[in-house]
């Protein structure tokens, strides 16, 4: 990690340069925090507290481990395994599109260097088998499928059943009516590079915020609302404010939804509830915020679903 950038980082960040958070009414408090804020109330994290944040939130997006593997799927094919995670290290394998892993750990910057993402995902438990996460997203992860009774209809992969190569799913057909199915992984199922990176984004950036929270012994939040207004954060494939709406397009796509409020909007569903991230641009057509948005507020077991 380089711990320099890191430093010179928090170094320019103020107290106005701000991570804002809007805590849902639903928040714990301990310690000095009891007089915890509610509804649409805004927390400006201190510069102390700040730097604290940034500089954890940059660490675990670049050295982040699990208490137990997760698991994900590589969306293209011939997709190169690495001893170690670069380009210039042995290639010891290869998986081809919708092959299932097993991933332990994340390495990387998760920026663009020499236009290869520098951001490595190990699949094996010794650590020496890394693929780059340009071509992998995590599970759970939504589809589009042709059901035999239901027609076209958009699944959801939960987990994936190495027993007999499947995977467990969820759909919904009609609102409040949730089927659960069980398809194998060969079966035709279709996504988008750029949807499995949209799900990528969103995954990695709820997955270390619901890790910062359970580092910080002091706050609670039962987290649902973050904008981004600084351009000392960077998000997975580098994205961040002050980044050219081409560039954005590039990795994600250009058929995001544009919301009445004229903010271009890119979602997943997660444990079933949709997540969604917003991307604010000014008239030099320059990301100036992005808006990460979970209506519930945490996750939803698969079981509560059905």
């Amino acid at each position: 990690m380089d711990t320099d950038w890191v430093k010179k980082m928090v170094k320019h960040l103020t107290p106005a340069s701000t991570l804002t958070l809007r805590t849902s009414r639903k928040c714990r408090s301990s310690g000095s925090y009891e007089d915890a804020l509610t509804g649409a109330q805004k927390i400006n994290v201190k510069e102390k507290n700040m730097k604290k944040a940034i500089l954890f939130l940059f660490f675990i997006l670049s050295f982040n481990g699990f208490a137990q593997s997760r698991q994900g799927l590589v969306i293209d094919n011939g997709v190169q395994l690495r001893r170690c995670p670069g380009l210039d290290t042995e290639i010891v394998g290869k998986k081809d599109k919708n092959s299932i892993i097993n991933i332990y750990s994340y390495s990387g910057s998760g920026k663009f260097v020499d236009g290869i993402l520098d951001y490595w995902a190990c699949i094996s438990e010794n650590e020496n088998v890394w693929i780059n996460t340009y071509w992998i997203t995590e599970l759970d992860f939504k589809v589009k499928y042709r059901h035999p009774l239901d027609g076209e209809v958009y699944l959801t992969l939960f987990s994936y059943n190495q027993s007999d190569d499947s995977f467990k799913c969820v759909y919904q057909k009609e609102f409040g009516n949730r089927k659960e199915i069980t398809i194998k992984r060969i079966d035709s199922y279709s996504y988008t590079l750029e949807y499995a990176r949209i799900n990528m984004l969103i995954k990695r950036f709820d997955s270390i915020i619901t890790e910062y929270e359970q580092y910080n012994g002091q706050i609670y939040f039962n987290h649902r609302e973050f904008e981004i207004d600084t351009m000392h954060f960077e998000l997975l494939y580098g994205i961040k404010v002050g980044m050219k709406k081409d560039a954005l397009f590039k990795i994600l796509g250009n058929d995001l939804y544009i919301d009445s409020d004229g903010r271009y909007r890119c979602s997943v569903d997660y444990h079933d509830n949709g997540i969604d991230m917003f991307f604010i641009f000014d008239k030099n057509d320059c990301i100036s915020k992005i808006v990460y948005e979970n209506p519930y507020g945490g996750h939803i077991r698969y079981e509560d679903l059905l």
